[in-house]
């Protein structure tokens, strides 16, 4: 049905959201960046904007990071239709994105009509951006333990927005964090979700936490409300990378 897209002005609207928060030596590049996050959108087809309530803040913390990485290797935990993942390519004209996925949906999206659109749709809204994009089908667990085993420390940007089971979340939490370069960020999704039929010690919060807790020392808070940010300042029992 028509009413489950996102009209037009919605997304210029939201667009304008990404560069509200301007900084003086962004000010110019900030609304071209926002533009081409727009006109990437407008062609694809999404039922889905959750990111969208995170693009001011992103924005503002990722400007700086991207002053200093122009060209960074990004990791996607969790892309479903591919808007986050269009937001780090076109905020990133030069860099790459990583997106793992199972595209079957969570516990939580079984009530959605039919998931089996959803990979189709990413693919559709990817397509342009084929040639940085690298696409790993499959449970986040076996997916990033491939990349570790190919060498630590690959990426530059990691986004955590997989399974919310706490289990889960602290697999991709501890392997992601193995995978992020020293000074590189680290996003998690839903820090603060809750969902009645999972036990309050499995939602995500509880294992963000307890991450946090192991990696004492070793990163700088950046942002925390409804997604936490942080920065990776030590690879404390890894060596230097």
């Amino acid at each position: 049905m028509l009413s489950n897209y996102v009209t037009l002005d919605v997304l210029r609207h939201n667009a304008r959201r990404l560069w509200r928060a301007r900084t003086p030596q962004e000010s110019e590049d900030r609304p071209e960046a926002a533009e081409r996050f727009l006109a990437a959108i407008s062609t694809g087809e999404f039922t889905k904007t959750w990111l969208d309530a995170h693009l001011k803040v992103w924005n503002k913390v990722l400007a700086e990071f991207r002053s200093f990485h122009a060209q960074p290797d990004v990791l996607e935990i969790g892309s479903w239709e591919g808007r986050s993942t269009i937001f780090f390519l076109t905020f990133f004209p030069e860099g790459r994105v990583t997106a793992i996925d199972t595209w079957a949906g969570g516990d939580e999206h079984q009530k959605y009509a039919d998931l089996s659109v959803v990979e189709r749709r990413f693919d559709a809204n990817v397509a342009k951006f084929r040639e940085r994009v690298t696409k790993m089908r499959g449970a986040s667990a076996e997916c990033l333990s491939r990349l570790v085993s190919l060498g630590p420390a690959r990426f530059d940007l990691v986004f955590v927005d997989g399974s919310h089971y706490a289990d889960d979340v602290m697999v991709d939490a501890v392997l992601a964090w193995a995978l992020l370069r020293h000074g590189g960020i680290l996003i998690f999704d839903d820090y603060l979700w809750m969902y009645s039929r999972y036990d309050t010690k499995k939602n995500p919060c509880r294992a963000i936490n307890l991450f946090l807790r192991l990696m004492r020392g070793e990163y700088q808070i950046l942002h925390a409300g409804y997604q936490l940010m942080i920065r990776k300042t030590a690879a404390a029992g890894h060596g230097t990378d």
